[in-house]
């Protein structure tokens, strides 16, 4: 069962607490996509319209506000894996589309997939959850691998190396560097290049 931004908040029986909650998500979901975690409770708790006495607690601060967001973009990232995972293409493009919404996601969410990946590799978030962010990618491309070597396109070896392998060249900080060196519209093609030229027979 996968966890919802929701499931962070302090419980609460009172049905406007519930509501509150909402109200809270979606306006950090706004906020911090444009702001990333310079973001304050302050401009939150405007934005929902209630105090911020009532975002603290509903969250009891603004890293687990942060925790919640993160998880719900991260959980949908996931699922559109998944399903890249079950279509009927060959392994190389599959690897190819599994990067571009991987790539596109920093792009789609604003400064909340930069922020995610910011508060996993300083720490700030628990060790499951810094270890669900960070390894997003794993299981569909270890899927994908095995498929890709059945089809003869990729070199043979253990996939769970190459899994490894690929999972920790795709680090927290690559897809900001590379903004630095390659045009943004090239980031997906310049990853998916990198990762097919280890995976590709010669």
């Amino acid at each position: 069962m996968s966890i919802k931004g929701s499931d962070l908040s302090t419980p609460s029986n009172r049905k406007d607490a519930n509501k509150n909650t909402l109200k809270v998500l979606t306006a950090a979901y706004k906020i911090f996509a444009m702001k990333g975690y310079d973001a304050t409770i302050e401009e939150i708790a405007n934005e929902a319209g209630v105090g911020v006495g009532t975002v603290h607690r509903r969250f009891s601060n603004k890293t687990v506000l942060a925790t919640a967001v993160v998880t719900d973009i991260f959980q949908k990232i996931k699922e559109k894996q998944l399903q890249v995972v079950k279509m009927d293409l060959p392994a190389d493009q599959k690897i190819r589309l599994l990067f571009e919404i991987f790539s596109a996601s920093h792009l789609q969410y604003g400064k909340i997939h930069s922020m995610g990946l910011h508060l996993a590799t300083i720490g700030e978030l628990g060790d499951e959850m810094r270890a669900s962010l960070l390894t997003a990618l794993k299981g569909s491309v270890l899927d994908i691998i095995l498929q890709g070597q059945e089809e003869g396109i990729f070199r043979e070896g253990d996939p769970k190396l190459l899994e490894l392998l690929i999972i920790n060249m795709i680090n927290p900080h690559l897809i900001l560097q590379l903004k630095e060196l390659v045009p943004v519209e090239k980031i997906t093609e310049t990853i998916s290049d990198m990762i097919l030229l280890g995976l590709v027979k010669k």
